[in-house]
């Protein structure tokens, strides 16, 4: 199975993920690479094959909420587990929740680490600072977690919108993805054949308050202690020309990614922050959302349809869009089962898909709405 991952614009919270299936490279449940955000796709860890036919037909994850879950963190939630009904060609509902020793636990907000025994410490230093959204991926033993955190409401949805409109891609759905940059990492390093004993593993991505770049934490090693130790001093002579600005470095140069702005290598006790000096996106006018149009012959027995809540854009029967938003209020329940089953639908998924009665200026202006909740504002206005 491949995935063809696009986007249009290439910004942080507007992601379109359009997917397509072969016959390679799934045939394999066991997993040998580090669990780590890179591979977390992979089947035998978020997805699964149960019967071996080259398709992840079922989900090896489960979504862990605290006890009265906030609004943020509902939120979070839904638009996570619809990229994971649009990972799978097959789906239980509802969704597992809880931890289980066989399936990767997906943490949604800081009070969900003390459900799996971990603090904000285990996700990483400095993720506590205000502002600052966190994913991570953790192992220990036969357990996984994927932390999903942030010190604000904002700071968790823009996380959660990472996970799930993004990775294992940056800056954009069509960007360079995590393997990319692992392989640019050491090639950079050297082409003799010591480069085979690299490693890279993206263990954590930071959002910073003001949206303004990511940063990857990698663990980096190599087999050969002086081969490492050289590798290193040399990243490290080129984060220190960076910091100087030096601008004769051209701009061809790899290790500069669009909508990344450090690269934080660590190996033992040593750490260093690259720059990657990258080019801005271009500015330019947000495209809108596709499938915007009214939806008239919409009812309850075409919901998972073209004339319902999804879209057909090259008319070949096979739904590849989401043409619907889910506004759900703060009392709402059940909202992460539909969103993955409308993920499941479609071979098509626009993030973000779920929004908060407060973040929507005039719905006039949006597409067709699912609104959940036993008390609505939105109804409330159409009632009135």
């Amino acid at each position: 199975m491949t995935r063809k991952l696009d986007a249009a614009p290439p910004a942080l919270l507007t992601t379109v993920l359009t997917f397509f299936v072969t016959t390679t490279s799934l045939a394999a449940q066991t997993v040998e690479r580090p669990f780590d955000l890179a591979n977390m796709f992979d089947v035998g860890h978020l997805v699964l094959d149960e019967n071996g036919d080259g398709f992840p037909d079922r989900l090896g994850t489960t979504i862990v909420l605290p006890d009265s879950a906030t609004h943020a963190e509902e939120v979070a939630a839904a638009e996570i587990a619809a990229r994971l009904g649009f990972e799978t060609m097959a789906l239980d509902l509802p969704l597992h929740r809880g931890i289980e020793d066989d399936r990767v636990a997906i943490l949604i907000g800081q009070r969900a680490l003390a459900a799996a025994g971990l603090t904000m410490t285990d996700v990483g230093p400095r993720t506590w600072e205000a502002g600052r959204g966190t994913v991570t991926a953790l192992r220990r033993g036969s357990m996984r977690w994927v932390a999903v955190v942030g010190t604000t409401d904002d700071a968790l949805l823009r996380a959660a919108r990472l996970l799930a409109g993004q990775l294992p891609h940056v800056g954009s759905l069509s960007g360079t993805s995590l393997d990319e940059i692992s392989s640019d990492l050491t090639e950079w390093l050297g082409a003799d054949s010591s480069t085979a004993a690299f490693r890279s593993t993206f263990r954590r991505i930071t959002i910073p308050p003001d949206d303004g770049g990511l940063t990857l934490h990698v663990e980096f090693g190599h087999a050969n202690p002086d081969t490492l130790r050289m590798s290193l001093d040399r990243l490290e002579a080129l984060a220190r020309a960076r910091v100087r600005a030096d601008t004769s470095e051209p701009d061809s140069l790899p290790l500069r990614y669009t909508g990344v702005t450090t690269l934080e290598l660590t190996a033992g006790d040593r750490t260093i922050a690259l720059p990657t000096l990258a080019t801005p996106a271009p500015p330019g006018p947000v495209a809108g959302r596709p499938g915007s149009g009214a939806k008239n012959s919409l009812d309850l027995s075409n919901l998972y349809t073209p004339d319902g809540l999804l879209g057909d854009g090259d008319n070949n029967e096979i739904p590849d869009r989401v043409d619907a938003i889910v506004i759900a209020s703060d009392d709402a329940q059940g909202v992460m089962d539909f969103t993955a089953r409308l993920g499941l639908e479609s071979t098509g998924l626009t993030v973000p898909l779920v929004r908060r009665p407060e973040d929507v200026d005039d719905a006039s202006k949006e597409p067709t709405a699912v609104l959940i909740g036993y008390s609505h504002p939105l109804i409330e206005q159409l009632v009135s």
